[in-house]
């Protein structure tokens, strides 16, 4: 009867945190909103399908679009950081080199973190994106087919090209 018990609470605690709850982990806390999202100490992750240049004009678009007074921008070469106040909200986004056409952005809103203003955000910046530019496939290049030699090889010299 104890096996039984042990499993259920197990096969509870697995439900609860498949279904987008949050779960305590020591002093961290994780949530997971529809396998697009992750949020984890105050701070709503995302990733993009977009380079990186057009994911940071996004974003800046998007403290514009807010209003953000105090903004500050610095970017490196695979990270960017921008915060910004808006609604007497302080608001803090990270953007992430994370492949050629994927960037990972991190929404942080006031001190304690609202995911519910970073879902917000997040909406805009995704919806900046696609004003500016639309979706990429995985990898902007074409595989060739198979009837087709990839770009930039020659056709093999057959025997009655050579005089035989």
């Amino acid at each position: 009867m104890r096996r039984y018990l042990n499993w259920t609470i197990i096969g509870c605690v697995l439900a609860l945190s498949l279904t987008g709850c949050a779960v305590v982990v020591g002093e961290r806390t994780l949530g997971v909103d529809s396998g697009k999202f992750i949020y984890t100490d105050g701070t709503l992750y995302g990733n993009y399908y977009f380079p990186m240049d057009v994911v940071w004009k996004a974003c800046q678009r998007t403290l514009f679009d807010l209003k953000a007074t105090d903004a500050t921008y610095t970017k490196k070469i695979a990270q960017g950081t921008m915060e910004g106040t808006a609604s007497d909200e302080k608001i803090r986004i990270t953007v992430e080199y994370v492949s050629k056409n994927e960037t990972q952005v991190a929404v942080r809103t006031g001190m304690a973190g609202s995911t519910l203003a970073s879902k917000l955000i997040h909406d805009r910046i995704r919806e900046n994106l696609l004003k500016e530019s639309s979706a990429p496939s995985e990898s902007m290049e074409k595989p060739p087919t198979k009837d087709e030699p990839p770009a930039g090889t020659k056709e093999p010299v057959k025997s009655k090209d050579l005089g035989q």
